[in-house]
């Protein structure tokens, strides 16, 4: 942890852990529930998954060096923030069913798109910051994004949407000038 470099890129990669359980846990739980029913929790989850698969393939086509990276992690964040200021702003909306269902449905593909460009192009980022040590930068990668799941899972029922939200957006906000500056490092 004496590297600069992984402590700048420390927040993202808590970032990317807190939002991979955030869409297992409380996505479903708090939005897709209440909005579309448990019968619809696979079929959002299904979308989610069908839109992180299609953007993990975009991911894969169009990034060819850092700035195409550090772009498709951008473009990754906006849909993710968007996500979360929608909760923020609006809540889990159930009143007009048509609605709800639309919503949820766009906010599954968006946090899709958003974790394709995280978990895709993390590890594209890392071995061109780190191409002497890159086994122990994917070791920290791990450690770290499990570390910050696994403390999201511990807290999720201490927190309430809201709160979840405010604190992925500040994570998610805070955690982008920090790896920028990481990767420009010498």
């Amino acid at each position: 942890m004496g590297d600069r470099r992984l402590q700048l890129l420390l927040p993202l990669l808590l970032y990317i852990g807190l939002q991979s359980a955030f869409v297992a846990a409380d996505f479903t739980l708090y939005v897709v529930r209440p909005a579309l029913g448990v019968a619809w929790i696979g079929g959002a989850m299904s979308v989610f998954g069908v839109a992180n698969s299609l953007a993990c393939m975009a991911a894969a086509r169009f990034s060819s060096g850092l700035p195409s990276i550090l772009a498709t992690l951008l473009i990754g964040a906006a849909c993710q923030v968007a996500v979360l200021l929608s909760l923020l702003l609006l809540g889990a909306i159930t009143a007009t069913p048509w609605l709800a269902f639309s919503l949820v449905l766009l906010q599954a593909v968006l946090w899709g798109v958003g974790d394709a460009a995280f978990q895709s192009q993390i590890n594209a980022l890392l071995p061109l910051v780190f191409p002497s040590d890159m086994d122990a930068s994917f070791a920290h990668m791990k450690m770290w994004t499990s570390a910050a799941s696994s403390l999201m899972f511990l807290l999720s029922p201490l927190l309430s949407l809201p709160a979840k939200a405010a604190l992925l957006t500040l994570s998610c906000v805070v955690s982008l000038p920090l790896m920028l500056a990481g990767v420009h490092v010498p």
